[in-house]
C-alpha cells in the first residue's frame, strides 16, 4: 500500500499546534482573514477556560453525579423511557462496579470548584494477536459530555485531549465514536473521520423472521 501523502504534498506550508493538542495546518489556498479567525477562537477558548478546571481520573465517589450526566445526555437525545431515579440508581451501581475494579474502562472527569461539569468514557478493547506491526487494542470513546452551563470554555477539548493522550501510551490502534451533529466538528479538529471500512448492523431494525 502505497504511503500517504504528507502535508507537503497536500499543499500545506505551515503547522500551528495548539496547547490542547489540536493541530491546524495552513494551506496556500487559505485565507489569511479565515486563518486569523481561528486563530482568535482558539484564544477566546483558552482565556474563557477557567482557571481553577481539573482533569482527572474518575474515582468511585463519582459515580453518582457520573450516573446524573449520564441522564442528563441520553434524555437530550431521545425520550427515556426508565424513570430517572431508577436510572441512575443502577447506573450509578454499574460505575461503582467499573471504577473500582481496574480493567477495560477508563473515565476522565472535568472539575471546576470541585464540581464535576463533564466526563468522557473509554473501553479498551483487545484484538486478537497480529503478525504484522500493528498496535493490538481498539478504544471506543462514549458518554462524553460537559454539562449545558460549562460549555464553550474548552472543557470539552480537555477531556478528549486526554484521552487520545491516554490512548497512545496504550497500544491503541483505533479510536473508535458515534458523535452527535453537534460533536463532530470537534472531532473532525482531532483527525477524526468517516471511514469507509467499517460497517455496523442495528438488530433492532432486523425484518428477519424467526
Amino acid at each position: 500500500m502505497p504511503a500517504a501523502p504528507s502535508a507537503k504534498a497536500l499543499g500545506y506550508f505551515h503547522s500551528v499546534r495548539f496547547a490542547d493538542g489540536e493541530k491546524l495546518l495552513f494551506q496556500q489556498t487559505h485565507n489569511i482573514k479565515t486563518v486569523a479567525q481561528f486563530a482568535v477562537r482558539k484564544l477566546m477558548i483558552y482565556s474563557t477556560q477557567p482557571a481553577n478546571l481539573v482533569i482527572r481520573p474518575a474515582t468511585v465517589s463519582d459515580a453518582a453525579t457520573l450516573a446524573r450526566l449520564r441522564y442528563a445526555l441520553r434524555s437530550s437525545t431521545g425520550k427515556a423511557t426508565e424513570p430517572e431515579v431508577e436510572f441512575i440508581t443502577r447506573c450509578a451501581a454499574w460505575m461503582k462496579t467499573h471504577l473500582q475494579e481496574p480493567g477495560a474502562w477508563q473515565c476522565w472527569v472535568a472539575e471546576i470548584n470541585q464540581q464535576l461539569t463533564g466526563a468522557i468514557w473509554l473501553q479498551l478493547i483487545g484484538k486478537i494477536p497480529n503478525p504484522q506491526d500493528k498496535a493490538e487494542n481498539l478504544a471506543y470513546i462514549s458518554n462524553f459530555y460537559v454539562a449545558e452551563s460549562a460549555r464553550g470554555g474548552g472543557i470539552g477539548s480537555q477531556l478528549l485531549h486526554t484521552a487520545i493522550e491516554w490512548c497512545k501510551t496504550h497500544d491503541v490502534d483505533e479510536i473508535v465514536l458515534w458523535p452527535t451533529d453537534r460533536s463532530r466538528t470537534l472531532y473532525q479538529r482531532y483527525g477524526f473521520a468517516v471511514r469507509d471500512n467499517l460497517m455496523e448492523k442495528i438488530l433492532k431494525d432486523d425484518d428477519i423472521q424467526t
